[in-house]
């Protein structure tokens, strides 16, 4: 007899662990199969909400985000210092050099600017493309 039975819906906690863990498994599965993490990303929120009944892309989106930062943080333990960060700057800590970083809300959304035209291609007001920026 098996000792498996069906999730409770109902429990909130051991939905978000079973999509948590499904959005693990195919990012471990299909990591070789993209150039880069936002393809990655976009094709595991559509196996979450097409396969794992996760009701919306926005909540699939999140939790492959929080699946692909689990992986990261194997190879590079880098972590948010959640004490001493506030609404408007974000602490970074990288154990592995030992150097901390603060960012402002206005530099993350800059970066995340930069992401998404490095991604698309487009820029702003018709300026010329600029090089992506490494944020390691």
């Amino acid at each position: 007899m098996s000792s498996l039975t069906d999730i409770d819906p109902r429990d909130t906690r051991v939905v978000h662990s079973a999509r948590h863990y499904a959005a693990l498994q195919y990012l471990d599965q299909h990591a070789a199969m993209y150039l880069d993490d936002q393809q990655l990303l976009h094709a595991c929120t559509v196996a979450l909400v097409a396969d794992h009944q996760v009701p919306d892309a926005y909540t699939a989106h999140s939790v492959a985000v929080a699946a692909l930062a689990e992986i990261h943080s194997r190879t590079r333990p880098a972590w948010i210092d959640i004490s001493l960060s506030t609404s408007l700057v974000c602490r970074v800590i990288d154990p592995v050099s030992g150097q901390v970083a603060n960012f402002t809300a206005a530099e993350l959304i800059r970066i995340a600017l930069e992401r998404a035209q490095a991604i698309t291609g487009a820029t702003p007001d018709g300026e010329a493309p600029r090089p992506p920026r490494c944020i390691n």
